[in-house]
């Protein structure tokens, strides 16, 4: 909504987008904010504009989850607005559709480690590897993020990966925990869904709690 044909956007823009977002929030009912997208940060989240506007949706009752960043496997390259401490960062691993995880599934892309302010992220880890979706005519992603050697395996289907995509999962199965229990605040949801997490045993600094459980959270 906020990123042109390519896929590229201005900080201002995003901003614009959240700004309405905010705005709007009560009129059309909003609770979760999904944000599969950042630039990288050179400031505090106290100081970074994205992140500051990230802490203005949180505070205004709405649950933020952003995309970690794909600038891994060096640490410590979080993409704004995941640097705030706050707001859900989703990192990703590959699964290739199995129920049997490899050794290390984290992808090597996924931004991981610490923030400038010392922050530790991502807060959890989603699926983004090879994730098939429903294609659209209009399909606003950079190509940093879609494979695009058969990208297309069907008219109907596409298939990508990148942080983006483990965000919108994260952020799906925080409106499904929503649906079950509409009452809870955003850092209870934050909470809830930290401590339904499975361990990787991986680094904190790599998985943050580990790999979303939705059987657990909504059990």
């Amino acid at each position: 909504k906020v990123l042109d044909g390519s896929g590229n956007g201005w900080t201002s823009t995003v901003l614009s987008g959240m700004q309405w977002i905010y705005d709007n929030r009560e009129k059309y009912g909003i609770k979760v904010v999904c944000l599969p997208l950042g630039c990288p940060s050179f400031m505090s989240c106290h100081d970074d504009p994205l992140s500051v506007a990230a802490q203005a949706l949180w505070e205004a009752g709405l649950i933020v989850c952003a995309s970690a960043g794909n600038n891994g496997p060096e640490a410590s390259w979080i993409s704004s607005p995941g640097i705030n401490p706050g707001i859900i960062t989703v990192g990703a691993l590959h699964s290739y559709g199995t129920s049997i995880l490899p050794e290390n599934p984290l992808c090597d892309f996924s931004s991981r480690g610490f923030t400038l302010d010392g922050n530790r992220k991502p807060d959890l880890v989603a699926p983004g590897a090879a994730i098939v979706s429903l294609n659209s005519d209009m399909t606003f992603i950079p190509k940093s993020s879609a494979d695009y050697r058969g990208a297309r395996l069907e008219s109907y289907y596409s298939r990508g990966s990148g942080t983006s995509a483990a965000c919108a999962a994260a952020a799906g199965i925080t409106a499904l925990l929503l649906e079950k229990h509409g009452d809870l605040t955003p850092d209870e949801v934050k909470s809830l869904l930290r401590h339904s997490c499975r361990s990787l045993n991986l680094l904190k600094e790599q998985q943050g709690f580990g790999l979303t459980d939705i059987n657990r959270l909504l059990e």
